[in-house]
């Protein structure tokens, strides 16, 4: 049987209290029992926390690449639905002006507020009849 290295050390009083109710509690028959089995947990959790360390930067990076294609795909819909907004409210600009209506900067005021209100509005608040429009706003 090969040697093993042996370890020889001071403790205090008050460590020596610890290591002596560690013992107890698990029932072990000698300090040394004892001693070796907390370094090992010891030495066990230390290693885990340093590979959850290095692990760690490396998971970040995984979520972080998973994500970001949904950031993308999110990013390019909300593009597109600002565009069409964009289109929409120009086009029913120039309707309306074609069909010479005046005053056109306070309509465009009215519209801009009612569609803030409307998106600041929670889903379930929302007051639809049958024809779509708003009852809240057009009251």
């Amino acid at each position: 049987m090969p040697k093993r290295p042996q370890m020889r050390f001071d403790v205090d009083e008050e460590l020596a209290l610890l290591l002596e109710g560690s013992r107890a509690r698990r029932g072990e028959k000698n300090l040394g029992d004892t001693c070796r089995r907390l370094l090992r947990e010891s030495c066990k959790r230390e290693a885990l926390e340093d590979g959850m360390d290095t692990l760690t930067p490396i998971l970040r990076k995984l979520i972080k690449e998973e994500f970001k294609v949904s950031e993308n795909r999110i990013a390019k819909i909300v593009s597109k639905s600002a565009n069409a907004a964009a289109t929409t409210m120009y086009m029913c600009y120039q309707v309306l002006a074609s069909l010479g209506t005046k005053n056109m900067p306070a309509i465009y005021e009215a519209a801009r507020r009612k569609g803030v209100n409307f998106v600041k509005t929670p889903l379930d608040e929302l007051m639809i009849d049958e024809k779509g429009s708003n009852r809240e706003e057009s009251s």
